[in-house]
């Protein structure tokens, strides 16, 4: 029968890729080093060859993104090798788009998303992108601009009666634009809780080819699974706050994280949480010599006040 050898072709196949394999001949080894020795060894080669790497990374991330039912994909490719690929299940015109990290809206006048129907108080601003981080470099003001995060409760019998029914509305809206049917949805109870955290006093990037931004956060945003919360252990005054985040934009560099294929790299929780700090005394005074002495390297960070505190 037509599937039954459809099958076992595909069983061969699958038996075929995850067998073991005799080893390759010497000259595909060092031919294949010699290659991969050429296209990061030349200065002329190594900017096509991370382009090419950034291609291919991010082209599998947009196609994990349409596995799992993700309908809008986008991929971004910039000057300086980077990419970013952000996909959403859902339609922009009922109010928010549910993404792989919750439901977005952007914020227009009073907060209020496009669609009028989403009360203001589940109205979150939070930072939605990495660049917004690093392009604020050390501090996270109020005025900047920032898309809301649509966080309903889990239990909407809390809503008003006029509310509860504008809420409703825009989840129908949304579940037949196939935000529940999103992989994040389905591994959520229910679909639409986002469950953001409260606003950390300082937010960082966890992935990029440049160390992370360590950025205060004066706007009280909260955050998306691009970036990391940071929430000291004991309280700290504003002054050692500004002081961590001066004393962490210049130490952190390229050694203490993971770096990836095309020089990414990357930050677990783990090791966020494994970086030594100065002692909260010592911190306000980073603060005073970021202020008196700011000094930024080629890499974006600031290096000769945060080395002196480190001494």
């Amino acid at each position: 029968m037509p599937g039954t050898d459809l099958w076992q072709h595909a069983d061969r196949v699958w038996h075929h890729a995850f067998a073991a394999q005799p080893l390759p001949p010497l000259w595909l080894v060092v031919g294949s080093g010699a290659l991969a020795l050429a296209a990061v060894a030349s200065a002329r080669v190594w900017p096509i060859t991370r382009t090419v790497v950034t291609i291919v990374h991010e082209g599998g991330h947009a196609m994990v993104a349409l596995a799992t039912g993700q309908r809008r994909v986008r991929v971004r490719l910039y000057r300086d090798t980077a990419g970013e690929t952000v996909s959403a299940s859902g339609a922009a015109g009922v109010g928010g788009i549910a993404g792989s990290d919750g439901m977005r809206g952007t914020a227009g006048a009073g907060g209020i998303d496009p669609a009028g129907r989403i009360p203001e108080r589940f109205l979150f601003p939070a930072v939605t992108r990495a660049r917004e981080l690093f392009q604020a470099w050390d501090v996270l003001a109020p005025a900047i601009p920032l898309r809301s995060v649509i966080d309903l409760p889990a239990d909407l019998g809390e809503l008003s009666a006029q509310e509860l029914r504008d809420v409703e509305l825009f989840l129908s809206r949304a579940r037949a634009a196939g935000a529940a049917d999103s992989y994040v949805a389905r591994h959520r109870t229910p679909w639409w809780r986002v469950r953001l955290r409260e606003p950390p006093p300082i937010l960082a990037t966890y992935m990029a080819r440049r160390p992370p931004a360590f950025v205060r956060n004066l706007a009280g945003a909260r955050y998306l699974n691009i970036a990391h919360g940071i929430y000291p252990r004991e309280p700290l005054s504003a002054a050692a706050l500004d002081g961590l985040g001066a004393f962490l934009r210049g130490c952190v560099m390229d050694g203490r994280g993971r770096v990836y294929a095309g020089g990414l790299l990357k930050f677990e929780p783990g090791e966020m949480q494994r970086l030594p700090v100065p002692s909260p005394q010592l911190l306000a005074t980073c603060a005073e010599l970021a202020r008196d002495e700011p000094v930024r390297s080629s890499r974006g960070t600031t290096c000769g006040p945060a080395r002196m505190c480190r001494e």
